[in-house]
């Protein structure tokens, strides 16, 4: 499990990265256990949507407390 600040510095990185590689993302490749083949655009969106969920997720548990 990641702290907060280890977090950030992951999320800044992958920032970096989609940033400096731009529209090559989507000529890079990947294979996801659920989803199958997907490039990197879409690998980008898989984990914005992620850590949205985890966000989702501690909200309605706050909410249910």
């Amino acid at each position: 499990m990641l702290t907060p600040a280890q977090f950030d510095d992951t999320r800044a990185k992958s920032i970096q990265f989609a940033e400096s590689t731009g529209a090559g993302l989507y000529s890079l490749a990947a294979k996801h256990a659920f989803f199958g083949p997907v490039n990197g655009a879409e690998v980008m969106v898989l984990i914005a949507a992620h850590a949205r969920r985890h966000a989702a997720q501690i909200r309605e548990i706050r909410a249910a407390l």
